[in-house]
This record gives C-alpha cells, sequence and structure tokens, in this order.
C-alpha cells in the first residue's frame, strides 16, 4: 500500500507587500459584488496561504459562480430541477473548481448568504467553517498545480493530466481524478497532521482498496477525494455533511 507523505515545497516564499498590492486589485472587485464577503474571502485566502502553504502562493482570482452543479440541491429543486436535469442528466455536483489556465478559484454561489446590504460565507446548511474548507479543498489543487507540479518528477502518475481547460470541483469520480495521484495525497498527509482532523492520517490509493474495505486508520477512496469534509470532528459543521452529500452529491466509486 502506497501512502505518500509531503513537506512544504522548497520554494521561497512571496513577499506580503506582493500579495497585499494584488489582494487590493483582486478583492476590490469582489467587494462590489458581494460586499462583506467579497474582501473576506480573500482575507482568508491569504491566512490559509500563511499557515498551512508556506506563503508560497500567488495571489489567485476568486469568484463565485456556477463552480459546480448542484443537480440534487434544494435550490435547484426550487428553481426548476426537472429542466435542468433534462439537459445534463450526467453532471455531477460540486462547491469550486480551480481553474489553472486563468489563475482562478471559482466557488459556488450556494456558500454565500445575504443578511441585510452586506454578504458572508455561509451554507445554507452546514455553515461557514464548510465555505471556508471548500476554499482550502481549492487551495489544495491551487498548491499542486502553481507550486508542486513545475517541480515534480511524477509526471506519469495516471492522475496528473493536463487540466489546463478543465476544473479541479471536489465532484469528479475517481478513475483518472484529481484526487487519485502522490500529489494530492502527499497534501492530504501533510494537512491532516497540520489540522487535526480525524478520520485517518493516510490516504490509500483507490487501487488500494481491497474487497475487504479500507483498513483502520486509512482514508477510504471517497473520503480523500472529499477530504477535508468527511475528516472533521463530529460537530464541527452545523450539520452532519454525509447527509447533506447523500442529498447534494453523486456517490463515488
Amino acid at each position: 500500500m502506497q501512502t505518500p507523505t509531503s513537506s512544504l515545497a522548497d520554494v521561497p516564499p512571496t513577499s506580503e507587500e506582493a500579495l497585499h498590492k494584488r489582494r487590493r486589485l483582486l478583492s476590490g472587485g469582489a467587494e462590489e459584488l458581494h460586499p462583506g464577503a467579497g474582501w473576506e474571502i480573500y482575507q482568508v485566502w491569504r491566512e490559509k496561504n500563511k499557515r498551512l502553504f508556506g506563503r508560497q502562493m500567488q495571489h489567485c482570482g476568486i469568484q463565485f459562480g456556477l463552480a459546480g452543479r448542484a443537480c440534487r440541491s434544494r435550490t435547484c429543486r426550487s428553481s426548476g430541477e426537472a429542466t435542468y436535469r433534462a439537459a445534463c442528466p450526467d453532471e455531477p455536483c460540486g462547491y469550486g473548481s480551480w481553474w489553472p489556465k486563468g489563475q482562478v478559484i471559482t466557488l459556488c454561489r450556494r456558500l454565500l448568504h445575504r443578511h441585510g446590504r452586506v454578504w458572508r460565507l455561509y451554507h445554507e446548511r452546514l455553515g461557514g467553517r464548510f465555505a471556508e474548507d471548500v476554499l482550502l479543498h481549492q487551495m489544495m489543487h491551487q498548491y499542486i498545480g502553481a507550486v508542486r507540479r513545475a517541480g515534480s518528477q511524477s509526471a506519469e502518475d495516471p492522475g496528473l493530466r493536463d487540466e489546463s481547460s478543465e476544473g479541479t470541483g471536489l465532484d469528479r469520480s475517481l478513475e483518472g481524478s484529481p484526487h487519485n495521484n502522490s500529489l494530492w495525497i502527499g497534501e492530504v498527509n501533510r494537512l491532516s497532521e497540520a489540522l487535526e482532523t480525524t478520520g485517518g492520517t493516510v490516504a490509500a490509493l483507490p487501487e488500494d482498496e481491497s474487497n475487504g474495505g479500507t483498513p483502520d486508520g486509512i482514508l477510504s477512496p471517497r473520503e480523500t477525494a472529499l477530504w477535508p469534509y468527511l475528516s472533521r470532528p463530529e460537530g464541527y459543521y452545523e450539520a452532519d455533511p454525509e447527509a447533506v452529500f447523500a442529498e447534494e452529491l453523486p456517490q463515488f466509486g
């Protein structure tokens, strides 16, 4: 069983001054569109880039839009689910995407909640912590693509294909997905220790899963692809993510 691990890449940190200038430029437009949340999302990115990624990433754009297709969500049911499903019966669901070609993270609009004239980061069932974890999930894709992939010797790894024209949402099927490669698994292991998540600190490659199931202490392929959502301690979100995902996400496997 392969259990890749990693440490921070051997890359010098980006200067705080350079990050601040770019953050001011990028967050201005976001704040005009979503007062309150537009600036906050960039501040959350800043904090996580410093604390978890060694300040090694350049600021990317962050926007709210159609990051995923919430085909089974209550939102879609109230806005014409039948019409939408007829147009895309096989489309999966997701909360975010990393677009390497444009260096942009897109987060689903359902992670925004309006309160009077301001917006806040908030999923209607899972709460604000979940919105921050969706950003973290996409920052992991950004880190792998923008920092680790450049110096990686894992070009033959089946999960490291060219993603220049497609996003990397959490909903992709496991076969050939960006969650099935040594770089993603190494980041899960590294950050599991840093964040003290539960459910196991080692992620198993999907092909390692035997007919008898995943060994104790090893994250299943689904838990690996949906990290950190299914590895947070009980009560971390405002609802059980498994119960929410049962309605909003397709089954993995």
